[in-house]
């Protein structure tokens, strides 16, 4: 048996005027449209005071850059819709040891969102001070890469804490979720865990008393030179390993669109999915009755 979610129309914010965002698109009857990124994820980055030569423009430009390829939707338009703004200053600078042709250089910045929350970040690196006296690609790069690294943990979202589960209701295992690019995997199957803990499933270990047993699997497949169709499979069997059935979601997106961090995404589509799998899990049972829901 196949059990598909409803259609899902979701609506799209750009999330930066130099990061793409593929459109919605309404599949066949029957197929939950995967969303891509959301607007509230997306970062802009502002030009970084003190930097030499005019280059905190260009800083910044470097900063968003290095975001987007490690997933974060980045721009460095001080003008561009994000729910996140990054802001920069050159805290000072400081010999390299006893290198004299390098210099050290600080940068403060502070990540602040649309709720008001900022979190300061402290970076800094060793460039040649001829570089760095000129504002040189090479001096700023370097700079953009090590900022980046201790950026990233404060502009990737944060997952909201599970629901307890409710007493009495049915139970499954959530073995895995395969095939995801990026963090898609873990990801998946946290927001999954979260969803049908919400609806009053209890989700437990691998080998512990259950219900069914559940597993996510994500296919990629190129649909022209860029885009790529984006299938998550969530497969419901009973522990005698029968298939109880699937829930299918789909979407066509830019292709590398989620190569990085899935954010809110992974929870929009654990949403979506999670109401035609816990249909699933309740007809798990041998005699195929579903049992009393439990409530929500």
């Amino acid at each position: 048996m196949r059990v598909v979610g409803a259609a899902l129309a979701a609506s799209l914010m750009l999330a930066a005027a130099c990061v793409p965002v593929p459109r919605p698109f309404r599949d066949s009857a029957g197929t939950v449209q995967l969303p891509p990124q959301l607007g509230n994820d997306s970062v802009a980055v502002l030009p970084v005071d003190g930097t030499p030569g005019g280059g905190g423009q260009v800083l910044a430009e470097e900063v968003a850059r290095r975001l987007r390829e490690a997933g974060v939707p980045a721009t460095a338009d001080p003008e561009g819709r994000a729910g996140i703004r990054i802001s920069g200053e050159v805290g000072g600078t400081a010999a390299d040891g006893t290198n004299a042709d390098m210099t050290r250089v600080t940068l403060f910045w502070v990540v602040a969102n649309r709720t008001g929350d900022r979190e300061a970040v402290t970076t800094g690196a060793a460039v040649p001070l001829g570089e760095w006296q000129l504002a040189s690609p090479l001096a700023l790069a370097r700079l953009a890469e090590a900022s980046v690294a201790d950026l990233l943990p404060a502009v990737r979202p944060k997952a909201p804490p599970a629901p307890e589960p409710a007493q009495g209701g049915p139970k499954v295992a959530l073995w895995s979720v395969d095939g995801a690019p990026g963090d898609g995997n873990e990801a998946l199957a946290a927001a999954m865990r979260g969803a049908l803990t919400g609806r009053g499933v209890t989700v437990v270990e691998e080998g512990a008393e259950t219900t069914a047993v559940l597993l996510g699997s994500v296919h990629v497949r190129p649909v022209e030179a860029t885009r790529e169709e984006i299938e998550v499979l969530w497969t419901v069997i009973r522990p005698d390993g029968s298939e109880v059935g699937q829930v299918r979601q789909a979407n066509v997106l830019r292709a590398g669109s989620l190569n990085g961090v899935w954010g809110q995404v992974a929870g929009a589509v654990a949403e979506a999915g999670a109401d035609g799998v816990v249909d699933l899990i309740r007809r798990s049972r041998p005699d195929g009755e579903p049992p009393p829901a439990a409530a929500r």
